[in-house]
């Protein structure tokens, strides 16, 4: 499954109930989640990471190379600071 926001709140979330039912997950975010990587390391989960940043024209170039996904979670958000913003 590919998880894009996967180092925000709701793709952290997802990302790790996925791992936890077995699944390989490519994490698509800007920076990498290093306490992610580090606890699907440590209980054996498939877990890799791809920089992608939805604002970059290029996008796309950060799939390159990647097997095509039985699912796609799309939970990259921007909420400029303002949560409630986000919510609604």
């Amino acid at each position: 499954a590919w998880v894009s926001g996967a180092s925000g709140y709701w793709g952290l979330k997802v990302c790790l109930s996925l791992l936890r039912q077995g699944w390989g997950v490519v994490a698509l975010c800007r920076s990498r989640p290093d306490d992610l990587c580090a606890w699907a390391d440590a209980q054996g989960g498939s877990l890799a990471w791809r920089r992608l940043d939805l604002d970059e024209a290029s996008w796309q170039d950060g799939l390159a190379g990647l097997e095509a996904p039985q699912a796609v979670f799309h939970c990259a958000a921007v909420c400029d600071d303002d949560l409630a913003h986000m919510l609604h």
